[in-house]
């Protein structure tokens, strides 16, 4: 088993790409290293929710070789606190492989430690695995990292509506809905060129309101599940929506050192 890769960089950094990736929804992660980067993808193949995120720059602390691992990222949350005792300091993950695609296995040790403290990981590897990953999701995103949808057979197009807005905003969608006991759903609606908020109807309980947005695009009013909530109970600040009326619905934050994407389904 030969060395393929190694990842320096601190407790708290690590953990946060793995709570913005996985959202506290998804189990499995793949990881992607290399090229000063580091891609996360969750969720399932060919699923109409899944997440693709994008770490750089002051996110990491060096990288050499480049390897493709999968695992259980409650599993190696867990073992990350034992190595680093639950500070934030570096921790140095090392892969280690037979010449499949996939790691093998996966050491997690402290970057600067007076003893030998090491965890070692056997990972899920070989051709069966891959069937398990959602490796096609990047290439359902433009250069712009906005969510594509054919067109015909020979042309995409990026989803028609844009809503500027803050996770604050979508909070409060999510605050709506959890006051009705039979909703399991949360609707985006865009009426006149606003962002509403738009739950219940007119026979029972009806909450409506304006949420802060800026809009550009048609009026729609989708309704999403999937991991919809814990997204917005695990990111911050602003974000863009894509979405089409009738079709999926994307949330996609861009910072310095970090893209996140994460992809739903309509639930009509």
């Amino acid at each position: 088993m030969e060395e393929e890769a190694s990842l320096t960089i601190t407790h708290s950094n690590f953990s946060q790409m793995l709570e913005v990736t996985t959202v506290g929804y998804h189990e499995d992660v793949y990881m992607d290293v290399g090229n000063s980067k580091v891609r996360m993808l969750a969720g399932a193949p060919g699923a109409s929710a899944g997440t693709y995120t994008d770490f750089s720059g002051s996110m990491l602390e060096d990288i050499d070789g480049k390897a493709h691992a999968y695992f259980n990222s409650g599993e190696v949350l867990s073992y990350l606190d034992l190595v680093s005792n639950g500070s934030s300091t570096e921790i140095v993950l090392t892969f280690y492989g037979t010449g499949d695609f996939l790691s093998s296995r996966m050491t997690i040790s402290p970057a600067h430690a007076v003893d030998e403290f090491e965890v070692s990981l056997v990972l899920p590897s070989g051709d069966s695995v891959m069937d398990s990953i959602p490796t096609q999701l990047p290439k359902r995103f433009d250069a712009e990292d906005r969510f594509v949808v054919p067109v015909d057979d020979d042309e995409l197009r990026p989803l028609s509506t844009k809503i500027e807005t803050t996770i604050e905003s979508l909070d409060k969608i999510v605050k709506a809905v959890g006051l009705r006991e039979e909703l399991n759903y949360y609707p985006i609606v865009v009426e006149s060129g606003e962002f509403k908020l738009d739950v219940g109807s007119e026979s029972s309980e009806k909450i409506d309101a304006i949420l802060e947005g800026s809009v550009e695009g048609e009026d729609l009013t989708n309704i999403y599940g999937g991991h919809f909530k814990e997204t917005v109970s695990k990111l911050s600040g602003g974000v863009t929506l894509y979405c089409d009326s009738g079709g999926p619905l994307e949330i996609l934050q861009q910072g310095e050192n970090m893209v996140i994407r994460h992809l739903y389904g309509n639930a009509r």
